[in-house]
């Protein structure tokens, strides 16, 4: 099946590193997504989150089976970038 199609409405992997968790984030469901690099905000506050939740997703069929090799490291923020 090819789940390659606009908005991955079909399955794919959904990243959400930005600031509002309740929007929508990057959709996953090409292999040209492959090797994709996404960063999230850096936070200055020491109440703030560094949660990023990842949601694996299929709409009209249970049998599809979804594959991700995620890599993720966490990076002291530099002054320039605090928010």
């Amino acid at each position: 099946m090819n789940l390659d199609v606009p908005g991955c409405a079909l399955a794919g992997v959904e990243i959400k590193n930005g600031t509002d968790k309740t929007v929508t984030g990057h959709r996953l469901c090409s292999r040209e997504d492959v090797g994709v690099i996404f960063e999230s905000p850096c936070y200055s506050s020491s109440n703030s989150s560094h949660v990023v939740p990842v949601i694996f997703y299929s709409y009209r069929s249970p049998r599809i089976m979804i594959l991700a090799n995620l890599k993720y490291r966490q990076v002291p923020c530099s002054p320039a970038t605090k928010q």
